[in-house]
């Protein structure tokens, strides 16, 4: 039960952090910020962050709309950062929340850009 209470303090405290980091002209949260403030690494954040504790809402943007080089740029840097472009369905998942983006909808911008190859299994888990 403790365990579970300090989960959920954690969520709360990322989410509103990352509320208050929000910036709706980029429409994505500033998560080094998050990780300044809160003393945790950007992933771990992100793996607590709850959008519907601070009511941010997930943009959908497709692969063919313009994403924009600062938010092309953000997607490339994060997953090249963190990921090395070698990524699970939750790394996606992890994506998606620090774009502010529907996951799929990054996937499949990196895969029209050649950023990352597509595996059969990584395929199935996305679809």
């Amino acid at each position: 039960m403790f365990t579970m209470h300090m989960s959920s303090e954690l969520k709360y405290r990322v989410s509103l952090t990352a509320k208050n980091y929000y910036s709706s002209s980029r429409g994505r949260v500033d998560w080094e910020g998050v990780s300044n403030e809160l003393r945790m690494p950007i992933p771990k954040a992100l793996e607590h962050f709850d959008e519907s504790i601070c009511g941010i809402r997930q943009r959908s943007l497709s692969e063919a709309q313009d994403w924009g080089i600062e938010t092309l740029t953000a997607l490339k840097s994060f997953t090249e950062t963190y990921f090395q472009n070698c990524m699970s369905v939750d790394d996606w998942i992890l994506v998606g929340k620090y774009m502010n983006i529907c996951h799929s909808d990054c996937v499949a911008k990196m895969w029209a850009l050649g950023k990352f190859r597509m595996t059969p299994i990584l395929f199935e888990q996305i679809t």
